[in-house]
């Protein structure tokens, strides 16, 4: 019976394991890999070991880092989930559109458009009349004032007594229309020994108020001059919807963020004369973290074999295995941004990585009909299935070349093990 409580708490202290779809197997998978393990012990010698804590720790190493360089493999090459078929759209000039997919069916979305902003959308603003800060320019009494907006109406009581002043009266107006959630930024400026308020409305685009303002001030009683005298009424800057044209369309909005089928989803940031391009691409950041996972999974088999090569005379095998994946796709990794260090490492060209995976060339490395991708499988499987092939051992029996028969007792994870403490 195995133990796969000491399994995982040696496999703990090498990659983290997680649990994907490609650590699943249908039941003819898992026959196939027992045929594959009874054929292999047909032609192994029998050996005996001598399994230090650090031999345990190598073997178990070399298995979890060929099972996580195969499934971050056969992630890249997956039909269905690959990060290959994620897709960005990409604005000309970001300084003026930025452009996000909110989707992940593009089935519905365009694979380019063209923008032309005319004028973004603008709030109100009413800039309030200066008045000195300190003097009291309104009567004592108490002041009703009415605010109209798009949304709604809101009635506000103003009460002034001898001691208020005029930045007295501003900042009760400005908390009120505040507090209350009336859609209108209010502040009080001061320059100097003046102060107004500034009032701008939370939304952009015409308002639904008279003169298409998206608010107004009126008095119940024309005999109290508040609004007069503040001057809330005074519009220094207009609503204005945005205008835009899409593929020589013209089009407005009541906002600076407008929507595409549900799908695409644009932020206009400057009015320009320039035409600026839409067009979806491939998700080059999402590939390229990928792709530093697979460099980071195979530089890790390869760091096995190199730091091991003065305790484990048969890591040199394991380092000439791994190897030859990269060796003999060296053009074509090159090509793609991949290219192989001194010292048996992969290392990435960023520029041309991001141009490989934009044009596709990055992508064929782990096509279905893939030589590359056929011997990562290939090595990661044999190293799956035997890794102790890689640790230093002494062969006890060779198998009988003239007649092999399987051997239903020795199967295991581990072919050809014989353990001293068993023998």
């Amino acid at each position: 019976m195995i133990d796969y409580n000491v399994y995982n708490h040696y496999s703990m202290t090498y990659l983290p394991k997680t649990n994907t779809k490609y650590d699943t197997h249908k039941s003819n998978e898992l026959k196939n890999i027992y045929k594959s393990m009874v054929s292999h012990n047909k032609q192994s010698p029998l050996y005996k070991f001598s399994m230090s804590q650090e031999t345990q720790d190598y073997a178990l190493s070399i298995k979890d880092a060929a099972i996580n360089l195969k499934n971050i493999s056969n992630f890249l090459s997956d039909d269905v989930d690959t990060v290959f078929n994620k897709k960005i759209f990409e604005s000309s000039n970001e300084d003026i559109l930025d452009v996000r997919l909110r989707t992940d069916n593009y089935s519905n979305v365009p694979e380019q458009l063209s923008l032309r902003i005319s004028r973004l959308a603008d709030s109100q603003i009413n800039s309030g009349q200066y008045v000195k800060s300190q003097s009291k320019g309104l009567a004592n009494g108490s002041y009703d004032i009415h605010l109209i907006t798009s949304k709604s109406d809101y009635l506000f009581s103003l009460k002034l007594n001898a001691s208020s002043t005029n930045i007295d009266a501003q900042h009760s107006l400005a908390d009120a229309i505040n507090q209350n959630h009336t859609g209108i930024s209010a502040r009080v400026d001061v320059k100097g020994n003046e102060s107004a308020l500034i009032l701008e409305s939370q939304f952009t685009g015409k308002g639904s108020v008279e003169d298409g303002l998206q608010f107004a001030f009126e008095e119940d009683n024309p005999n109290q001059p508040l609004i007069n005298y503040f001057g809330l009424n005074h519009v220094s800057r207009q609503p204005e919807n945005s205008v835009f044209t899409i593929n020589d369309e013209t089009h407005t909005s009541a906002t600076n963020s407008i929507s595409i089928n549900n799908a695409i989803e644009i932020d206009l940031l400057s009015a320009s004369e320039e035409e600026v391009s839409l067009q979806m691409q491939p998700d080059t950041g999402e590939i390229i973290n990928k792709i530093h996972d697979f460099v980071d999974s195979y530089n890790h088999l390869v760091g096995l074999a190199v730091n091991n090569l003065d305790n484990q005379r048969s890591a040199r095998k394991l380092l000439t295995d791994i190897s030859q994946i990269t060796r003999k796709h060296a053009n074509v990794l090159e090509a793609s941004g991949l290219a192989v260090n001194a010292k048996g490492y992969l290392e990435t060209e960023e520029a041309l990585l991001t141009q490989s995976t934009k044009n596709g060339e990055f992508q064929s490395l782990f096509d279905d009909i893939s030589d590359f991708k056929s011997d990562i499988i290939k090595t990661t499987d044999a190293l799956n299935l035997d890794p102790l092939a890689y640790v230093d051992k002494v062969i006890v029996t060779y198998p009988n070349t003239a007649k092999s028969l399987p051997n239903p007792y020795m199967p295991s994870m581990y072919s050809g093990l014989l353990f001293n403490g068993y023998a």
